[in-house]
């Protein structure tokens, strides 16, 4: 059911290993960025305007509001490689990219990107 999907996809996000997540059609960042707060490893994609024009600015934002957060354990001290330069977003790291929903994802995507989504 949803309710047991929804619990899963809690659980998890709330795990300290970094779930690694892409975002489809993000708007201006605001889940991707929460999921980065609070440990995951996120890459926002959505339309070219939108990421050079909104997405990247709320992340740097929120990279600069969010980079006193306490990492509570060791991991994720380093951008995992498949982000490319992602930022630290809290607990998490996160970076952008645009995706055209007309074209093929493996085309769009690094084989590293595309291979490392949860």
């Amino acid at each position: 059911t949803d309710c047991e999907r929804l619990k899963e996809i809690q659980e998890c996000v709330n795990s300290d290993y970094g779930t690694r997540i892409i975002e489809l059609g993000a708007g201006v960042g605001v889940v991707g960025t929460y999921l980065s707060a609070v440990g995951s490893h996120v890459l926002l994609t959505d339309l070219t305007t939108l990421v050079e024009n909104a997405i990247e600015t709320n992340l740097e934002r929120n990279e600069r509001i969010l980079s006193d957060m306490s990492i509570s354990d060791g991991s994720g001290k380093s951008c995992p490689s498949w982000l490319v330069d992602g930022q630290r977003i809290g607990r998490g790291w996160a970076n952008t990219t645009p995706l055209d929903w007309t074209k093929s994802i493996c085309e769009q995507l690094t084989d590293e990107q595309a291979s490392s989504i949860d």
